[in-house]
């Protein structure tokens, strides 16, 4: 009877351990080119986003890596670190910014997405970056305070940022003048340009633009 009541604790203390890994069910991601104005360049960036889950509640969410086997390279990013967006009922995580050392093109071929939790649980996904890459034509932007005029080859969105934060992303047109109760006097904006050609890999990204209401 002791040695049963014994086996009984221990399965009770070990079934009280276990774990469930993650759960990653869908991949998200975008190359686009980038026309850094503060730093007067242009590169690529990458953005990778997964909608995830965990039975061990979503806190339990650790690590997300990008790897890429064949140029021994790979981004990491923390619950500390990435950006984690609600949409819809669904929880997306992930890194909006990724570059390459020197800022040099990624390189093509397969890349490994891993989510790992807490508890050392995994669960991963892939995508490839195609060596020939169609590029979304950067728009042309001109600014006049809070008002732009945007015109290019594709669709193009304003994103407008305070702090880092995404305040509100609205389609560009002819001309978009900027404003509203959302906006407060003093402080300083970042402007981004964005657009994407259906029939193209990569997207188009600007910017920043900085506006500040009066």
């Amino acid at each position: 009877m002791l040695v049963l009541l014994v086996l009984l604790v221990l399965l009770a203390v070990l079934g009280g351990c276990e774990t469930s890994a993650p759960e990653l069910y869908e991949l998200q991601w975008l190359l686009v080119d980038y026309d850094d104005r503060e730093l007067e360049r242009r590169y690529e960036r990458l953005s990778v986003f997964v909608r995830a889950a965990d039975a061990d509640g979503l806190e339990d969410l650790d690590e997300l890596y990008v790897i890429h086997d064949g140029g021994e390279l790979f981004w990491r990013a923390t619950a500390e670190t990435w950006t984690r967006d609600e949409r819809d009922g669904a929880t997306w995580i992930g890194a909006a910014s990724l570059a390459m050392p020197g800022e040099q093109p990624f390189p093509a071929g397969e890349y490994r997405v891993l989510l790992v939790d807490a508890g050392g649980e995994r669960d991963y996904s892939r995508f490839v970056i195609p060596e020939q890459r169609r590029s979304t034509p950067l728009p042309d932007v001109q600014q006049r305070g809070g008002t732009f005029v945007v015109s290019g080859a594709a669709d193009y969105s304003l994103w407008i940022l305070s702090e880092g934060v995404l305040q509100e992303s609205v389609a560009a047109g002819d001309e978009i003048a900027l404003g509203g109760d959302e906006y407060r006097s003093g402080i300083r904006y970042e402007v981004y340009v964005f657009g994407k050609l259906p029939s193209a890999d990569k997207g188009a990204l600007s910017g920043p633009y900085f506006w500040q209401p009066e």
